[in-house]
């Protein structure tokens, strides 16, 4: 599992990749594995929730939210 500025770091690395879409889909598959939350990919492409002024994303907080998510148990 990774820490938070582990998190923050390859997200950074996902939005400023420019390889191809097989080391895209590789990072994509490292960092599935390495969090809890299943739409994690969700709070990246598809939220403004941590879209700045500026139009970039806070990946601190983007990183904090996506650790704290915890499986429901049934």
């Amino acid at each position: 599992m990774y820490d938070q500025a582990t998190l923050a770091a390859q997200l950074q690395r996902l939005l400023s990749l420019e390889g191809t879409e097989a080391e895209e889909d590789a990072l994509i598959a490292e960092i599935g594995a390495n969090v809890a939350d299943p739409a994690w990919m969700d709070q990246i492409y598809q939220s403004r929730a941590f879209e700045t002024a500026d139009g970039t994303i806070d990946l601190q907080a983007a990183s904090a939210h996506i650790l704290s998510y915890k499986a429901i148990q049934l």
